[in-house]
C-alpha cells in the first residue's frame, strides 16, 4: 500500500516535470518570436529609412544645383515651379527654399490655406526626414533647400509586413514543438522515470539492473552507469558482511577479556549512575568495603561514605568538577562493611562529559597505609628541617663570630705588624732585629691562620661566590710559581713548572680560587720536603663524563703520606701524623678548603703517595676556553698600533711643505698627536715664544726649511734663550752633525735622524723625547706635597699610616670617624682619602657616600677613596666599591702596598660619570621613532630633508653614546663639531646648542657635561623638548645690563674675518641693518613671532661668520621674545644698533703668513685631510665615506642634483636669495657627509649669490653637475 502510494507521488512528480519542461519550452518560443519580430522589423525600418534618406539626398541636391540662377534673377515663380514638381512625389511632404538669412522665399499657399511654411511645422520628426542642402554660386552661398521626407508610411509597411512573417514562423514553430513534445517524453522522460524507479528498488537492497545501457546516447551511458553501481555496491555489501562478522568476534574476545581485567584488577573500579549508584563493580572493589560483589549493585556512593557530611562532600565534589572538568581525582574517607573507616585514593570520569546520565567510571584504592607513612615522612622531614636551620644558625653565628674576631684581630695585628716593619727598618742590634723577625713571622703566621679559618667558615656557609671571568692560566701559574721560588731556593730545592702548548691562551674562570688551591698544593709540598724538588704541571684532559679539562698536579719528592691516612687528608683540621703539626706547623684546612673550591668548581681533587718517595696532588677543573680571547688581542694589537704615542703629545714640525704625502706631518699624522706645524724658521720661533715652549713635547726640523739647514735652525732656536723642548733634527748625513752635536748637546735636550732613515727611526727618536719629558713630570710630581685625608677611630693605626708614609712628600689630615671626615673633606680639596669603614658615630660606607654626593653637586671630578678595613670577605670589598671606593686594602697594612696606592691614586681626579641615584635612567641611544612621528622640527624650505637630517641626528647620537662608553674624546669632538653645524644649517636651535657644548667638553675631557649633553639630546629627539644646558656659555641672565658689551678703549669693536669673506660680509651687515628696522617696526606691532624669528637669524649669522656677540644678541632676543617682554627686547635692539654701528671688520691675512695649528688627533681622526688646509679643495672623483654615514648618501645624492634644479629655476627669476640659502646649506652638508669639494663649491655658490653674478652661478652649477654625475662612492675600512 505504501509502495503504491510512493509510486503515485513519483509518477505526479514526472508528470509535473513533463509540465514544466513543455512550458519552459514555450516560454523560450514565445520569447523567440518575440526577438525575431523586434529584429525583423528593425532591419527592415534601417532599410527603408535608409533608401528614402538616398532619395531624399538625390531630390535636395537636384532642387539646390536648379534653384541657383532664378535666386540669384530674383525669379520667384520659377522657384514655386520648381518646389510644386518636387512636391508631386509621394514620399516629399513639403519643398522650402529660404535666402541666405534663413527666410522663406515661397509664401504661396498650396494646400487647404496653408504655406510651406505651415506645413513644415505642422509635422514632427517622426513624421517625416529633414534633408537640407546650400544653394551656392561660385564660392556664395545664396541660400538653402529644405526638403521633408515622410518616414510615418515606412513604419507602417514595415509593421505589417513583420506581423506576417511572425505568423509564418510561429506555425512553423508549433509544428516543431509538437514534435519535440512526443520525442522528448518517449526518449528522455519515460526512461529517467525507469530509471528512478529501479533506484527505489535497489535501495531496499535489490540489486537490479536495466537494458537502457544499449542505448547509445546519454542516457545509455547513465544506465551502464547503474549498472555498475549496482554490480559494486552488491559485492561491498557481500565484503561488509564478512568484515562486520569478524568485527564481531573481536567485539566479543575483547569484551572478554576487559571483563575479565576488570573482575581481576587489584584496584578497586566501579559503574555509577547518573544519580552516583552502583551499576557494577569488580571483585576488588567491593573486598575494600568487605561487601559481596552481589550486594554493590544495591548501594549508592553515599551509602559507602565516612559519615553523612562526608558523603555530602563527596556528592558536592563530584558534582562541581564533573558538571566543570568531567573528571575527580581526590582522596576522601569511606567506611568499611565492619565499620572500619580508611582514607581512598578515587580518581572517576564521566563516560560522556556532555551527559551524566550515561554513567561514571569510578577508580578507588585504599591509601591508609601510604598516608601513616606520609605523615611519618613529613614529621621526619619537618624534625629534620629544624635540626639543619638550628644548624645552619650555629654555622651562620659561628661565621659571624669569625668575621667579627677576625676584623677585632686584624685591628691591633695592623699596628703590631706594622711597627714590627717599621723597627725592620730602625737600627737594631742583631738580638733585637731577630726579636722583631720572631714576633713579625709570628703575626704573618696567625694571619694566615685567621684567612684560613675564615674561607673554610665561607664555604661552610655557602657564602663562597665564584667569579667567571677570562684569565691567562699561563700567566697564573708563572705567577703563583714566581711567589714560591724564594722559598725553593732557601731550602735548595728545584721548583720547576711546566704548562702544556696544547692548553688554550685564555679561560675563563675563577683565577684567584685557581691561585689560591694552587698555594696550597705548592706550599704544603715545598714544607714537607727537604731535598729533590717540587713540580707545577698542567696539561689538557678529560673528565669522567668526557668532557674536557685542565689538569693540575703538583708534585714533591718529600715525606711522603700513609696509605692509610690518604683517605682523611682532606677532612678539616686533618694532618696525616700529629706529629708534623709540631714539626711544620699548619691548621690542617689547607687541603679542606682546596677541596671544596675544587668542587664548587665543577671538578675533582686527589692525592697519589709512597712514603719517604714523595707525594702528588692532582686536581681537574672543567674550565672554558675564552673564544673572543683572539678578537680581543686583535683589537689589542690595533689599540697599540694607534697609541705609538701618549695621550696630549704636542709636536712642533718645521717643514716647507706640510700637505706634501711624503711630509713629515703626513708620517706623523698615524702616530696620533696633536701637530702644529710651521713653513719658517721665523714661524718657528714665534710658535715657541707663544706657548714659552712647555706645551711642545718635542720639535721636529726637516733638514732644509726655507733655505736653512736643520742645524742652523737649532742655532736659531737656541740663540732665543728661552727653554726649548727636545729638538729633533733631520739630516742629510751623519758626518753634517758629528762634529757640532757634542757642543750643541750641551746647550739644549736633541736627538738626530738621517733624512734617508727618517721614516724608520723618526718615530724611535720622538717616544725618547717625549718619554724623558714624562719621567721629567713624574718626577717633579714625585717633589709636590700630596695632601691625604686619613680617617681611622684606632689612633695606632692612624700612627702606622703615618710612619709608613714619613719619607714621601705627604701631608696628613687626621680624623676619628666618619662624619668628622665628611666635614674637613667639604672644607678643603684633598688629593686621597684613606678611609677606615669601621668607626663609631659614622662608618667609612656611609661617609664615602656622602662625600660622593657632595661632589656630585660641588665638583665636576672624584677624589680617589681608599678603604681600610679588617674585613677580608669579597662581599665587604664589594661593598666599599659600591659605595664609592676607588680601591680596597686589607688590614694589616703593608708598608710598601700603602706606598704603590698612595702613588698610584694620589691627585688623580676621575671625572664624574655616574648619573645622580634619584634621576631616572635616560638612554643616550637614539629614538625609535620614525621620521613621521618624531617631534623634531626644520627649517620648513628645507622640509624634503627631513628624513635625511633625522637619519644623521640619530647616526651620531649612537656614535656618541659609543664613544662616551669607550672615552673616545676625539670623536666625541667631532660629532659636537658635526652637531654644531647640522642644526645651524637646519635650524634646530637646540641640537647646534647640544653640538657646541659637547664639542667645547670634548676639549676638555669633561665627560659629566658630555653625558648631561647626550642625555638632553635624546630627550629632545624623542619628545621635542628639553630643559637648556646651563653651561657658562648660556646660563640666563640675571639683569639686562650683563648683555651690553665691554666697550674697548677706542669704543670701537673689532672682528677678525677670513679675506674670503671680504665681499659677502658687507652685504650681510646691510641686512643686518634691514632687519633691524623691521624688528623695530615688529616690536612696535608686537609681533612678537617675527621678533623670535629674526633673534634665530641673527643668533646662526653670528655663529657662522664669526659674529659672537650678535649671535649671543640672537639668542636673548629669542628667549625675550618668548617670553614677550616688551622692555628688554628694546633694551637689547638698542644694544644691537649700538654695536652695529661701532664695530670694524679686520680680514686676516691667508695661512702662509703665520701657519695654522692642525690637531690631527681631534680635527681629523681619520688621517685623510692635510695638515695644513690649502686654498681650493681638490676635486677628487672618488670619495671615502664613513660607515655609518654609507647608507644615506643616496638621499644626499638626490637631493644635491634637486638642489641644482631649484638653484637653475630661480636663476632664471633672479631669486638670488634662494641660489645664497642652497649654497650656505651645500657647504655644511658637503662638509658633514665628506663631499669637502661640494662644501668648496657650495661656499662659491653663496658668494656669487651674494654678487648676484648669474654667470658664476651657472658655471658652478655645470661644475657641480658635472661633480655628480662622475663621483664613486667608497665605504671607508675600519
Amino acid at each position: 500500500m505504501n509502495m503504491d502510494k510512493h509510486m503515485e507521488r513519483k509518477r505526479a512528480f514526472y508528470d509535473l516535470l513533463q509540465f514544466k519542461i513543455h512550458l519552459g519550452v514555450q516560454l523560450i518560443l514565445v520569447l523567440c518570436f518575440f526577438a525575431l519580430g523586434y529584429f525583423i522589423y528593425v532591419t527592415q525600418l534601417n532599410f527603408l529609412m535608409d533608401e528614402i534618406r538616398s532619395q531624399g539626398t538625390q531630390q535636395v541636391g537636384m532642387v539646390a544645383e536648379s534653384s541657383a540662377v532664378p535666386m540669384q534673377r530674383g525669379s520667384y515663380y520659377f522657384l514655386e515651379e520648381l518646389a510644386a514638381k518636387v512636391e508631386y512625389s509621394p514620399l516629399v511632404a513639403y519643398c522650402q527654399i529660404l535666402d541666405a538669412q534663413g527666410n522663406p522665399l515661397l509664401q504661396k499657399e498650396v494646400r487647404d490655406g496653408q504655406t510651406r511654411s505651415d506645413i513644415a511645422a505642422a509635422y514632427s520628426s517622426d513624421d517625416v526626414m529633414i534633408m537640407e542642402k546650400d544653394i551656392v554660386a561660385g564660392d556664395t552661398i545664396l541660400g538653402k533647400v529644405k526638403l521633408g521626407m515622410f518616414i510615418n508610411k515606412a513604419r507602417e509597411e514595415v509593421k505589417y509586413s513583420t506581423i506576417r512573417l511572425v505568423a509564418a514562423f510561429a506555425v512553423v514553430l508549433g509544428v516543431i514543438t509538437v514534435f519535440l513534445y512526443v520525442f522528448l517524453n518517449r526518449q528522455l522522460i519515460l526512461p529517467v522515470i525507469n530509471l528512478s524507479m529501479l533506484t527505489q528498488t535497489l535501495s531496499k537492497g535489490e540489486f537490479v539492473t536495466t537494458t537502457l545501457d544499449r542505448r547509445r546516447d546519454e542516457l545509455g551511458v547513465l544506465a551502464q552507469g547503474f549498472n555498475d553501481m549496482s554490480r559494486n555496491l552488491r559485492d561491498a555489501y557481500r565484503t561488509l558482511e564478512r568484515k562486520v562478522e569478524a568485527r564481531t568476534e573481536d567485539l566479543n574476545s575483547a569484551y572478554n577479556e576487559l571483563q575479565a581485567i576488570f573482575d581481576n584488577s587489584l584496584i578497586g573500579i566501579a559503574v555509577l549512575s547518573g544519580d552516583y549508584r552502583i551499576i557494577r563493580a569488580n571483585t576488588r572493589f567491593a573486598s575494600i568495603f568487605g561487601h559481596q560483589t552481589g550486594e554493590m549493585s544495591n548501594l549508592t556512593l553515599g551509602d559507602l561514605c565516612a559519615s553523612a557530611q562526608d558523603a555530602d562532600a563527596v556528592i558536592e565534589k563530584f558534582s562541581g568538577q564533573m558538571s566543570e572538568q568531567g573528571i575527580v581525582q581526590a582522596e576522601f574517607p569511606f567506611r568499611k562493611k565492619s565499620g572500619a573507616a580508611f582514607w581512598s585514593q578515587v580518581s572517576a570520569k564521566t563516560v560522556d562529559p556532555a551527559d551524566l546520565s550515561k554513567g561514571i567510571i569510578l577508580i578507588l584504592e585504599d591509601i591508609s597505609d601510604r598516608r601513616k607513612a606520609s605523615q611519618m615522612l613529613r614529621q621526619h622531614a619537618e624534625d629534620l628541617r629544624v635540626a639543619k636551620d638550628e644548624a645552619d644558625k650555629a654555622t651562620r653565628s659561628k661565621s659571624e663570630f669569625l668575621a667579627r674576631m677576625s676584623h677585632e684581630i686584624r685591628t691591633p695585628m695592623n699596628a703590631i705588624l706594622g711597627m714590627a716593619e717599621m723597627l725592620q727598618e730602625s737600627d737594631l742590634t742583631e738580638e733585637q732585629a731577630e726579636y722583631v723577625k720572631t714576633f713579625s713571622s709570628a703575626g704573618e703566621l696567625l694571619l694566615g691562620i685567621i684567612n684560613d679559618i675564615l674561607d673554610f667558615s665561607k664555604i661552610e656557609v655557602g657564602q663562597i661566590k665564584l667569579e667567571s671571568i677570562p684569565f691567562s692560566l699561563r700567566d697564573l701559574v708563572d705567577d703563583v710559581s714566581k711567589l714560591f721560588a724564594y722559598r725553593a731556593e732557601e731550602k735548595d730545592l728545584k721548583l720547576v713548572r711546566f704548562v702544556s702548548s696544547d692548553l688554550a691562551q685564555r679561560y675563563i674562570g675563577d683565577p684567584t680560587r685557581i691561585r689560591q688551591i694552587i698555594i696550597n698544593l705548592l706550599g704544603n709540598a715545598i714544607k714537607f720536603t727537604s731535598q729533590g724538588g717540587v713540580t707545577l704541571d698542567v696539561k689538557p684532559s678529560t673528565m669522567e663524563d668526557g668532557s674536557s679539562c685542565c689538569l693540575f698536579s703538583v708534585k714533591d719528592t718529600g715525606i711522603g703520606i700513609p696509605q692509610s691516612k690518604l683517605v682523611s687528608i682532606f677532612e678539616s683540621f686533618a694532618q696525616a701524623d700529629s706529629s708534623t703539626t709540631r714539626e711544620f706547623g699548619g691548621t690542617g684546612l689547607g687541603l679542606a678548603i682546596s677541596k671544596k673550591l675544587v668542587e664548587l668548581m665543577g671538578g675533582r681533587i686527589w692525592v697519589e703517595s709512597e712514603i719517604n718517595e714523595g707525594t702528588t696532588f692532582f686536581f681537574a677543573l672543567p674550565l672554558t676556553e675564552d673564544t673572543a680571547v683572539k678578537a680581543a688581542e686583535e683589537g689589542f694589537l690595533q689599540d697599540v698600533v694607534r697609541r705609538v704615542l701618549p695621550e696630549d703629545t704636542r709636536l712642533l714640525i718645521v717643514e716647507d711643505n706640510p700637505a706634501d704625502p711624503a711630509s713629515i706631518s703626513s708620517l706623523v699624522r698615524d702616530w696620533n698627536p696633536i701637530f702644529t706645524t710651521r713653513k719658517t724658521p721665523g714661524q718657528a720661533v714665534d710658535a715657541l715664544l707663544d706657548r714659552r715652549g712647555k706645551n711642545f713635547h718635542a720639535v721636529i726640523i726637516d733638514s732644509v726649511v726655507d733655505g736653512e739647514t736643520s742645524l742652523e735652525i737649532a742655532h736659531l732656536l737656541i740663540g732665543q734663550g728661552m727653554d726649548l723642548p727636545h729638538l729633533v733634527l733631520v739630516v742629510e748625513s751623519e758626518g753634517e752633525i758629528a762634529q757640532v752635536l757634542p757642543g750643541i748637546s750641551e746647550l739644549t735636550s736633541l736627538s738626530y735622524v738621517v733624512k734617508a732613515d727618517r721614516d724608520a727611526h723618526l718615530l724611535e727618536r720622538v717616544q725618547e723625547a717625549v718619554k724623558a719629558v714624562q719621567q721629567s713630570l713624574e718626577a717633579e710630581a714625585q717633589k709636590q706635597i700630596k695632601k691625604v685625608l686619613l680617617v681611622d677611630d684606632v689612633e695606632a693605626n692612624r700612627r702606622v699610616v703615618e710612619l709608613f708614609l714619613k719619607k714621601m712628600n705627604v701631608s696628613l689630615v687626621h680624623a676619628e670617624n666618619g662624619k668628622e671626615a665628611v666635614e674637613k673633606f667639604t672644607e678643603e680639596p684633598f688629593d686621597l682619602v684613606l678611609m677606615d669603614m669601621e668607626m663609631p658615630v659614622m662608618d667609612g660606607l656611609e661617609a664615602t657616600r656622602r662625600i660622593r654626593m657632595w661632589e656630585q653637586e660641588k665638583r665636576e671630578y672624584k677624589t680617589p677613596i681608599i678603604a681600610l678595613t679588617a674585613h677580608a670577605f669579597q662581599e665587604h670589598r664589594q661593598k666599599t666599591i659600591d659605595a664609592g671606593c676607588t680601591e680596597f686594602l686589607a688590614k694589616p697594612i703593608k708598608k710598601q702596598d700603602l706606598i704603590d696606592v698612595v702613588n698610584q691614586f694620589s691627585g688623580k681626579h676621575a671625572p664624574l660619570t655616574e648619573i645622580s641615584a634619584t634621576a631616572q635612567p635616560i638612554s643616550l641611544e637614539p629614538s625609535s621613532l620614525s621620521d613621521v612621528d618624531s617631534p623634531v622640527r626644520i627649517d620648513p624650505e628645507l622640509e624634503e630633508l627631513r628624513p635625511l637630517f633625522l637619519r644623521t641626528v640619530y647616526d651620531f647620537q649612537s656614535q656618541i653614546a659609543d664613544a662616551i662608553t669607550g672615552n673616545d674624546f676625539q670623536t666625541l669632538q667631532r660629532c659636537g663639531h658635526s652637531l654644531k653645524g647640522l642644526g645651524s644649517t637646519y635650524a634646530v636651535d637646540e641640537i647646534s646648542q647640544t653640538g657646541k657644548v659637547i664639542e667645547s667638553a670634548a676639549k676638555g675631557r669633561q665627560t659629566a657635561v658630555i653625558v648631561e649633553a647626550a642625555k638632553h639630546l635624546a630627550i629632545f629627539m624623542t619628545t621635542g623638548q628639553t630643559p637648556k644646558i646651563q653651561t657658562e656659555e648660556n646660563a640666563e641672565l640675571s639683569s639686562i645690563d650683563e648683555v651690553a658689551p665691554l666697550y674697548s678703549p677706542t669704543g670701537r669693536f673689532v672682528v677678525h674675518a677670513a679675506p674670503d669673506m671680504s665681499e659677502l660680509i658687507p652685504f650681510l651687515l646691510d641686512a643686518m641693518q634691514k632687519d633691524l628696522v623691521s624688528m623695530r617696526k615688529a616690536l612696535a606691532d608686537k609681533d612678537f613671532a617675527t621678533l623670535h624669528r629674526s633673534g634665530h637669524s641673527h643668533k646662526g649669522f653670528g655663529a657662522s661668520y664669526g659674529f659672537d656677540y650678535i649671535s649671543f644678541l640672537g639668542s636673548h632676543i629669542q628667549v625675550a621674545a618668548d617670553r614677550q617682554n616688551v622692555e628688554e627686547l628694546g633694551k637689547l635692539l638698542n644694544i644691537l644698533e649700538d654695536y652695529l654701528k661701532r664695530v670694524d671688520i679686520i680680514y686676516d691675512g691667508d695661512t702662509e703668513d703665520g701657519g695654522e695649528e692642525t690637531a690631527a688627533r681631534l680635527e681629523h681622526p681619520e688621517g685623510d685631510s692635510p695638515a695644513v688646509e690649502p686654498e681650493e679643495t681638490e676635486q677628487s672623483f672618488t670619495v671615502a665615506v664613513d660607515k655609518e654615514l654609507y647608507e644615506l648618501i643616496p638621499l644626499f645624492l638626490e637631493t644635491m642634483q634637486k638642489n641644482i634644479s631649484e638653484m637653475r629655476e630661480a636663476l632664471i627669476s633672479k631669486q638670488y636669495e634662494i641660489v645664497c640659502r642652497h649654497g650656505h646649506s651645500q657647504r655644511g652638508l658637503g662638509s658633514t657627509y665628506g663631499f669637502d669639494y661640494l662644501g668648496s663649491l657650495g661656499s662659491k655658490i653663496e658668494s656669487a649669490g651674494v654678487q648676484k653674478d648669474s654667470n658664476a652661478i651657472s658655471a658652478l652649477l655645470d661644475e657641480m653637475d658635472e661633480y655628480l654625475n662622475k663621483v664613486h662612492i667608497v665605504q671607508k675600512e675600519g
